[in-house]
Formats: structure tokens, C-alpha cells, sequence
């Protein structure tokens, strides 16, 4: 990722450097949030608690912005299906025939209706195996598919909006989302996909014995981006990061209409969360680096000038200029 620009001084911070805006008819209504610091934007949409809102921009504010780029692949062979596990790797499981790769023109109609957000990813190849274990009757009973998504980045970005953040996240892999018949994990530039096609306890321990295979057989980067491993967390649940760095991954990872209304440069990263809002709420909060402080307060204008109602000025109580934008009525 590209150095995100610098804070400058507490005093031009004092001076507007960062900016909020409220959307919303009083403080018990929920609020929509922008805010703006250097080339940070972040935002909270529809919270309830105006409180767990402010907490959240003031921690996240607070921080630096993360600097570190991103890594590179640490494999260098594109042979997907070199990962699949061979005949007799696990039990008595075989291939039922040789792993088959789709690449290219093949990959929309292999994908189906999943094509899109793949390739929003830059998914550049899949390989994928039907396993069946003789002592269970000799049918296809399992399922292996191996994305190669070109970087580290890219896998985590498609994992992270693909995981069920309420499922069981185990450590597979770098992670991996575990249900009842699937399990979803990435490491390095891949994210790969274990299914059993019928539940019982020989195929369920299977499930986890391919995946946690693979995991163990994919030696690369295991650190999610930095904008999500270095971004202050605790108001946020966990797992529940949907990474992004390009308008067609955003689209992905949100249907919040406002968040289509600012450019994405070459260079910016961002993500939505969900904010955790008292015991059982939660409301969807956003954080994006830009490249530079100019691309920022563009975006910023472009979601303040998007809050409906009436202005007022007002202390939001986080050291900094900010502005309420009241509800239409």
C-alpha cells in the first residue's frame, strides 16, 4: 500500500484537518457520521448510540494511518492444481478423476453467478478435485477448489467478503470461516473452498482434514493488510472487516449508496465493519486511506454534500471542527 500522507500538526488538526458530519433529528435518532483527517476517511452509517459512534471516530482518528505496503506473493509456481491433495493424502479419500484447471474465457461460466465479485479480485485461475473414500460406497462425496486470486491482497479482500462472520473462524490457513458442510480459508494469493456433498460424521471430519491439509501445504503470507490488522478494532465485531481497494471491490463489500459517491485513486485501501452498538446492535462503520490528503477531502466533500437537511454547527466533542447535518422533516 502506498505511504498515506502525513497528520500534520495538533494545530492545523484543531484548524479543520478533520472535519464530522452528523446526519440525523436529534441525539436519540440514529446518526449517519463522516469524518475526515489528513487522507483518512471514516464513517459510521445509522448508529443508535451516538456515543459508540464518537468513540469509534476519535480512536480511529487518533491512530496513524497505516504506511506498511502490501506484501507479495511468497510462492512463485501458478500451478493450482499441484496444491490438490493427491491420491491417499488424507485416509483412504482418492481423486475420483485428475484435478482440472479453469482459466481464462472458462472462468465467467465456471464461476456462474459469482463471476463478478471473483473478478472484481482479479481471480486468474482455479483448480479443483471431487474425492470419494471406497469404504463409504466410492461416490464423489467432497469437494476442493483453489482460487488463485494473483495476490495476497486480492485473497484476502474476496475471503473477507465471502466469510460468515457469525460462523467459526479457526486458524486454517492464515483463517477460514468453518460451517457445517464448507469450509472457506485463505493463505498467500489463494482462497480455496472445501465442501462435502453429505453430512455424517466420516465426511465431517474430512471437511476439516482437507482444509486444515491444504492450509499446512500453502507456506506464504498469513497477515491480512495492514489497514486491517493496524486500524484500532475494539468498538468493531470481530471478523467482520470487509476489505476493499477498487470501486468494483467497494461495490462488493457494500450497498451503502453513499459510498459510491467518492473516487477511489490507485493506491487508496479502505473497508466497512460492523461497530458494535450496545448489547445485540451494530451498525456498519467504514475507514479509507488515500493516496494523498487532496484525494481525501474530496471524498469527504462528496459525502458531506450528500447529507439531507438543514446545517448547524456544533462541538461533536472530539477536539476537532465538525458540523451537524439535521434531518428533513
Amino acid at each position: 500500500m502506498r505511504r498515506a500522507q502525513g497528520l500534520g500538526s495538533r494545530a492545523s488538526l484543531i484548524a479543520g484537518l478533520c472535519c464530522l458530519v452528523a446526519a440525523g433529528c436529534g441525539d436519540a435518532t440514529p446518526t449517519t457520521s463522516y469524518a475526515r483527517q489528513g487522507s483518512v476517511v471514516v464513517g459510521v452509517f445509522e448508529c443508535a448510540d451516538a456515543a459508540t459512534a464518537k468513540a469509534l471516530l476519535r480512536e480511529w482518528l487518533a491512530a496513524p494511518a497505516p504506511r506498511a505496503a502490501p506484501q507479495p506473493s511468497a510462492i512463485a509456481s501458478d500451478d493450482v492444481a499441484a496444491l490438490l491433495p493427491n491420491d491417499a493424502a488424507i485416509g483412504r479419500w482418492v481423486a475420483v478423476a485428475p484435478p482440472q484447471v479453469v482459466a481464462g474465457d472458462a472462468l465467467p461460466l465456471f464461476l456462474e453467478q459469482e463471476a463478478d465479485q471473483y473478478a472484481a479480485f482479479g481471480v486468474q485461475r482455479v483448480g479443483w478435485a471431487e474425492y470419494a473414500n471406497p469404504m463409504l460406497g466410492g461416490r464423489p462425496m467432497l469437494r476442493v477448489d483453489i482460487y488463485d486470486m494473483g495476490s495476497p491482497e486480492n485473497a484476502f479482500g474476496l475471503y473477507s467478503q465471502r466469510r460468515v462472520a457469525e460462523g467459526k473462524i479457526r486458524g486454517i490457513g492464515a483463517e477460514a470461516s468453518v460451517g457445517p458442510r464448507d469450509v472457506l480459508a485463505w493463505v498467500d494469493r489463494f482462497v480455496y473452498s472445501v465442501t462435502i456433498f453429505n453430512y455424517s460424521t466420516d465426511t465431517a471430519e474430512a471437511l476439516i482434514e482437507f482444509a486444515e491439509r491444504l492450509g499446512r501445504s500453502i507456506d506464504g503470507v498469513e497477515s491480512p493488510p495492514s489497514l486491517v490488522t493496524d486500524t484500532p478494532s475494539r468498538h468493531l465485531m470481530p471478523f467482520s472487516h470487509r476489505w476493499f481497494r477498487t470501486p468494483e471491490q467497494r461495490a462488493s463489500a457494500t450497498r451503502r449508496a453513499a459510498m459510491s459517491l467518492f473516487s477511489l485513486p490507485e493506491g487508496s485501501r479502505g473497508f466497512v465493519a460492523k461497530a458494535v452498538v450496545g448489547e445485540a446492535g451494530h451498525a456498519e462503520a467504514f475507514y479509507v486511506a488515500f493516496p494523498t490528503e487532496q484525494a481525501a477531502a474530496d471524498a469527504f466533500a462528496a459525502l458531506r454534500g450528500s447529507a439531507p437537511g438543514d446545517t448547524e454547527a456544533r462541538d461533536a466533542g472530539i477536539g476537532v471542527e465538525s458540523v451537524r447535518f439535521r434531518s428533513a422533516r
